[in-house]
């Protein structure tokens, strides 16, 4: 099932009144640094391709920093094609 991460962020609001307040997020999937590639595919990336077999649309996003390596992650180096 889908997993929550609240991250709790100080701001500051309109009358300058300072508030600790959460940010909700919801995740299908989530893996540390541990995980290897091949078990982000089995577990992401071949149900999507399945489904794209089966004739059913399927969408990958990918969100990072920039430079944290979301293209290669994706797309590989090219002396590896």
């Amino acid at each position: 099932g889908a997993q929550n991460i609240a991250i709790y962020e100080p701001k500051v609001k309109v009358d300058m009144t300072r508030i600790v307040e959460p940010s909700l997020f919801q995740f299908d999937y989530v893996f540390d640094e541990k995980c290897s590639n091949h078990k982000v595919y089995e577990e992401c990336g071949r149900p999507l391709i399945e489904a794209m077999n089966r004739g059913e649309n399927a969408i990958t996003f990918a969100f990072g920093q920039t430079g944290s390596g979301k293209t290669h992650t994706m797309f590989g180096s090219s002396d590896t094609k």
